[in-house]
């Protein structure tokens, strides 16, 4: 059982936890967003990395307009293609070369199956979004919560992958979720 899965239904050894912090990059937005949702009495803070924030009933379909959903695998339709170094904007050679090295073929459902939210996340006392400006291809998501009282926004001048391009800064502003 995963940790999230544990967490959700008070099984496993972690089921304890407590003032956990959330950290979800990209699609792991959608991952996070469900775990808080859930239980939002273990969860301290709710950080967002360069990712989608959804809303109740939305999948990750929904949230990409229609020229932006990569495709399926040729032959494997429950498959889908992973998006190419380029796709993300990434110019440094050894970011390139872990991206192209470690993609794989992703899920379907997981794009297409939309997330049932009730509310918990509200309740979830630290919430941030932290968007990757080089090109800024999560704004929408950045623009939405950035007047948000509930919600402490940064950007970080680089591509998609922060965690590799700034690992100093990303850190730093990290840390100040830590309860």
């Amino acid at each position: 059982m995963s940790i999230s899965a544990s967490l959700c239904t008070g099984e496993g050894d972690d089921a304890d936890l407590s003032d956990i912090v959330l950290v979800g990059h990209s699609y792991g937005g959608m991952v996070i967003s469900g775990v808080a949702d859930r239980v939002p009495e273990k969860v301290a803070s709710l950080i967002y990395l360069d990712a989608f924030v959804p809303e109740n009933g939305q999948s990750l379909f929904s949230m990409l307009p229609p020229d932006r959903r990569p495709t399926t695998v040729p032959g494997e339709d429950w498959l889908v293609a992973p998006i190419p170094s380029a796709g993300f904007g990434l110019k440094r050679p050894e970011v390139i070369a872990l991206w192209e090295g470690k993609s794989a073929p992703h899920p379907l459902a997981t794009f297409t199956q939309p997330v049932q939210l009730t509310g918990g996340i509200g309740r979830v006392k630290q919430k941030m979004y932290i968007l990757a400006t080089d090109p800024a291809r999560f704004s929408q998501f950045y623009d939405k919560l950035k007047n948000d009282s509930g919600w402490t926004v940064h950007t970080l001048s680089c591509t998609h992958f922060i965690q590799l391009e700034m690992p100093d800064e990303l850190t730093a502003i990290l840390l100040k979720a830590i309860p």
